[in-house]
């Protein structure tokens, strides 16, 4: 077990700058418990699996802790790219690549970016390509994630042949996207669901979303389950199966 790159816990405080992270295992670069990170001009690539095959992450923010993410690289790590999670949790990640996150040892996850707990994430200028199962997920009430001029593409679906979407945002997360583009992705472009989850997309491009290797879905835009989307100067265009889905009550 074990085997991070670097750890800062418990209220610590790290500035990083022109650094690399690479080949180390469980995460590259892990804060929680209050402790708060300055990184700017870094690479966190490679981060391997646990021996049990868990892990793998390039970062992972959590417990209240706060990274500030300026000019990074965060590639080809396993399980997820970026993931911050509970209340007081916050990230702001700026010129950022998040690219060719694997899956775990049974072929499930891959993530790009996930926020998950309450956690508050802030995007700007970041680029997510060739992920896989989802490219940027957010979970749960009093999760709040927003990006501008962002990029989410061609995430992959797991070993299955399930999944692939470019954004989802579900039980209770809010998500707002600015000025963004989810392209080429697989299932479905942007997924919101369950009540409580809102998406407020505004100058949006939604194009190309592929069916899966069963040649199901394929969707632009799925809203379910008492979920609310507000979509403003948008286009939805070239996906398969429908542009821009909506089922269930409550939903808006």
């Amino acid at each position: 077990t074990g085997g991070r790159g670097i750890a800062v816990q418990l209220g610590a405080q790290l500035t990083l700058e022109r650094a690399v992270l690479t080949d180390n295992h469980d995460v590259g670069l892990f804060v929680e418990s209050g402790a708060a990170v300055t990184a700017t001009d870094v690479l966190i690539a490679r981060t391997q699996p646990e021996a049990d095959g868990t892990g793998g992450r390039g970062i992972n923010v959590q417990t209240g802790a706060h990274l500030t993410l300026e000019r990074a690289a965060i590639t080809d790590n396993h399980d997820i790219g970026l993931f911050a999670a509970d209340a007081g949790t916050t990230v702001t990640a700026t010129e950022v690549l998040v690219a060719r996150t694997q899956p775990r040892a049974d072929g499930t996850g891959g993530r790009g970016i996930a926020v998950q707990r309450g956690a508050q994430l802030t995007l700007e200028r970041v680029a997510l390509t060739h992920n896989h199962e989802i490219g940027f997920f957010t979970e749960g009430a009093g999760t709040t994630a927003t990006a501008t001029e962002v990029l989410i593409t061609r995430t992959l679906p797991e070993a299955d042949g399930t999944v692939g979407r470019g954004a989802s945002a579900q039980d209770g997360a809010q998500l707002t996207l600015e000025r963004a583009a989810v392209t080429d992705n697989y299932e479905i472009g942007l997924y919101a669901a369950n009540t409580g989850t809102t998406v407020s997309a505004t100058e949006v491009l939604i194009a190309r979303t592929q069916p899966l290797p069963d040649g199901t879905f394929g969707r632009g835009i799925g809203v379910q389950k008492g979920a609310q989307l507000t979509l403003e100067r948008g286009l939805v265009t070239d996906n398969h199966s429908v542009g821009l889905f909506a089922d269930g009550p409550g939903t808006v």
